[in-house]
């Protein structure tokens, strides 16, 4: 609401004038008692007034406290939100923070992955091409060998032939040397023994008696059918024959 006129003012002079009751009323002795009585209802008008505003003012201020209150309540509230919103940012800067470091570590594996793979794909070229070289290598020594072996299994049956000509040759003459050695053996096996029994029966007659007779008296009587005892007579020695061997043949070869 506006405030009230103050007394004086143009604006009251102006409705005093333009007020016909107010000209048309008592004559100025009468003047002090109406002004009383206007300042009176103005001035009962002014306390209205007054009542009106501090009722108005104490609902205005009743409402600005109840604002005020829930600006307090929104103003935690937001602080609390805000907080809150602080703590998850920093949450995610974190986590932002933390996949920077792995991405990073993952970069440098990755890199160093890399870098070993390639010394790998070297060290295969490296050992593709030894084994080519190992290949070809093995390929020449089995045609050498191949070739030697032939050589070698050429000249053996060569030798193998020429060994069964010779033994088939050199057989009959070794046989024949074998037998006139054998011959020649038993012949003074022979001589021997014929010497020996001779000797026997000129030198030591007396002592092969006597020895008979120690023999007849210790030996028991024997019986008209027991035949007389009879001298053993020796028998020759024969030795095996030695077989050719391949060994004196490759030595006469």
């Amino acid at each position: 609401m506006p405030p009230p006129p103050c007394w004086g003012s143009d604006r009251t002079i102006g409705r005093y004038e333009n007020n016909p009751k107010l000209q048309s009323g008592p004559k100025p002795g009468n003047n002090l008692s109406q002004l009383e009585e206007n300042i009176l209802s103005l001035i009962e008008t002014i306390e209205d007034q007054k009542q009106l505003l501090s009722q108005s003012n104490q609902s205005w201020q009743d409402k600005y406290d109840v604002l005020e209150e829930k600006s307090a309540l929104t103003a935690n509230g937001f602080e609390t939100r805000i907080q809150n919103l602080l703590s998850e940012c920093e949450a995610v800067e974190e986590k932002c923070q933390e996949r920077i470091d792995t991405a990073e570590r993952l970069d440098l594996e990755n890199q160093f992955l890399v870098q070993k793979q390639q010394s790998h794909e070297s060290e295969i070229q490296e050992l593709t091409a030894e084994n080519e070289i190992l290949e070809e290598t093995i390929e020449a020594q089995k045609q050498l060998l191949s070739q030697s072996n032939q050589s070698e299994t050429q000249e053996l049956t060569d030798e193998s032939e020429i060994l069964e000509e010779v033994c088939m040759q050199d057989r009959g003459t070794v046989l024949d040397k074998m037998k006139n050695k054998m011959e020649v053996k038993q012949n003074k096996k022979k001589r021997k023994e014929v010497v020996v029994e001779n000797q026997e029966e000129t030198v030591f007659p007396t002592k092969i008696k006597v020895m008979q007779q120690d023999r007849s008296l210790t030996r028991p009587t024997p019986f008209p059918s027991d035949p007389p005892m009879m001298r053993p007579t020796p028998v020759p020695r024969r030795e095996p024959a030695a077989a050719p061997t391949v060994h004196g043949s490759r030595s006469q070869r």
